[in-house]
């Protein structure tokens, strides 16, 4: 009898460390799959896309296009989009102010009460009703288990996703993840539900088989509210943007007499505090007291015109612009660990949340673009995001 009790243990192990290994070079989200998916997720939102139509800077051509209205004329539009061996699905995100005026009273509605399998979860009211008109014909395109199956949508978009990867754990055996290169990708995702359904997400589909992308201060990354009892899930990635480190042999000290021992490289700011070695990151070794510099933002909380609405082509520019990488920065994407997600994706220099400023989606693809710089929070920088994903896992789960 115990024979068996530890042979049916050791199984159950064995299956479960198969199944959260972590990535390997050849399987894990690369930054082309991610910028295939913002792309997708750009031209959701363009009405000229119809069957046939080949996704702008992308090899994906979309196969099926579902629209359905939902309390207003805006309505929720799925792609699907085939490459090879790969099927993408896409869903827009919010269009137009009425309905993310329905979207924003939804938060504080009684939350719809829904099953998968034997689990019981609750999901925001408004998400789900708009899954379920949109998604009732997805069915036939998630069949083939040998397929990579790429899941996304950009803020509203990112929630139905999300819904849709939940949901397809319970379709056909669990098909879409049998490829081990498939995931779930959302950028500038809401909180789509409490925390039973965030523990269930998590523990039916790995996280570093799904990313969600926050760009800085992106304020709809953090509603609905936690208050609330909303739990995000999945592996944040925060996107994010700080000085480059000058290098020299700094001085710690009062400026000495000869001008020859000061620094070897550029001339540090403050001569009173300096540093011998690189340039610190932590601003508070900069500095001293009576001079610090100012690199707040003068931002407001909300701009009152401030749409959720992602700029349409002829205004790409001038967002872009806003958001210009100032000289001497670089961007860079930090991998969290999931327990410090919540702490992870915030920075003092970009706190105050903004839908303006960080969440259109040509501001999230002109990070994917610009980025060459990945980190995790043990440590660890890379050139390659999917070898930091790697070195990622290795190292939380280490």
């Amino acid at each position: 009898m115990w024979r068996s009790v530890i042979l049916v243990v050791l199984s159950i192990g064995l299956v479960i460390a198969k199944r959260w290994a972590c990535p390997t070079l050849s399987n894990a989200i690369t930054q082309e799959d991610i910028l295939h998916a913002a792309e997708a997720c750009n031209q959701a939102y363009y009405d000229n896309v119809v069957e046939g139509t080949q996704i702008k800077n992308t090899p994906y051509k979309v196969i099926k296009k579902i629209e359905e209205n939902l309390h207003t004329d805006a309505g929720i539009r799925v792609l699907v989009a085939d490459h090879g061996n790969t099927r993408m699905i896409i869903y827009r995100g919010t269009d137009g102010n009425e309905q993310l005026m329905k979207e924003g009273a939804s938060f504080f509605q009684k939350r719809s009460e829904v099953r998968f399998g034997d689990h019981e979860v609750e999901i925001n009211k408004f998400f789900w009703e708009a899954f379920e008109l949109g998604s009732y014909g997805l069915r036939p395109f998630f069949t083939d288990p040998s397929k990579k199956y790429i899941i996304t949508g950009h803020s509203l978009g990112g929630a139905l996703a999300s819904i849709l990867a939940l949901q397809t754990t319970q379709l056909f055996g669990g098909s879409a993840w049998k490829n081990p290169k498939s995931s779930l990708i959302t950028f500038g995702q809401p909180r789509v539900g409490d925390a039973a359904y965030a523990e269930l997400h998590d523990s039916l589909i790995s996280t570093y088989r799904k990313l969600r992308f926050v760009n800085k201060a992106d304020l709809v990354t953090k509603l609905p509210p936690r208050s609330l009892g909303y739990r995000h899930h999945s592996r944040a990635v925060y996107m994010g943007q700080e000085k480059i480190p000058k290098k020299g042999w700094w001085i710690f000290g009062d400026e000495p007499r000869n001008p020859r021992w000061w620094f070897f490289g550029d001339e540090p700011r403050n001569p009173r505090w300096w540093f011998f070695g690189d340039e610190p990151r932590n601003p508070r070794w900069r500095f001293n007291n009576d001079q610090e510099e100012d690199e707040e933002e003068d931002e407001s909380l909300l701009d009152e015109d401030a749409e959720l609405l992602p700029l349409r082509e002829n205004m790409e520019e001038d967002m872009i612009d806003e958001e210009q990488q100032d000289a001497g920065m670089r961007d860079y994407w930090k991998i969290c660990s999931t327990p410090r997600a919540f702490f992870c994706v915030s920075s003092y220099k970009h706190i105050i949340p903004s839908m303006k400023k960080y969440h259109g989606i040509v501001l999230y693809i002109r990070s994917i673009k610009e980025t060459h710089l990945f980190k995790n929070q043990k440590g660890t920088e890379t050139t390659k995001f999917n070898e930091d994903l790697v070195a990622t896992c290795k190292k939380l789960q280490g």
